[in-house]
């Protein structure tokens, strides 16, 4: 069985804050990027959907994506 990535939740609060770093000029390409990324996998996306979209690799994806959870998921484990 292939490798499933875990659902990725947020408070509404930081989706709206991702979404606006997500459509950003002025903020530098890669926090755009990981913005967007997040965004797609907490939309039910998979690595290797969000890997097309954004132009990286899926390891690279997989590597955000569970960087963003370890860190945040803790602070938001009641919220979601």
């Amino acid at each position: 069985m292939p490798f499933v990535a875990a659902p990725v939740k947020i408070p509404e609060d930081i989706h709206h804050i991702l979404s606006k770093f997500s459509k950003s000029r002025t903020l530098p390409a890669r926090q755009v990027q990981r913005a967007k990324m997040i965004l797609l996998a907490a939309d039910g996306m998979n690595n290797m959907q969000i890997s097309t979209r954004v132009g990286l690799g899926q390891d690279s994806v997989s590597k955000w994506r569970g960087a963003f959870s370890l860190k945040l998921f803790p602070l938001f484990a009641g919220d979601c």
